[in-house]
């Protein structure tokens, strides 16, 4: 993802579990308060789950080919 600036920036993806609601402002909100400011991501896309691979860690590369 490419910022105004034009500079690469992060998204956060937010994997949720059943039954449960969250809005992108309540996760920019929880951010605010919980991180530091350039830990913060401009961007927030909701999944249905994280993609891992056998050993169960985060295929990081699948989510940034999208």
């Amino acid at each position: 993802m490419t910022a105004l600036r034009g500079t690469d920036t992060g998204k956060a993806f937010v994997a949720l579990k059943p039954g449960h609601d969250l809005s992108v402002e309540e996760v920019i909100d929880h951010c605010l308060k919980n991180l530091a400011k350039y830990k913060i991501r401009e961007a927030v896309e909701f999944i249905e789950a994280l993609p891992r691979n056998a050993t169960g860690k985060v295929l990081k590369r699948a989510l940034r080919d999208g």
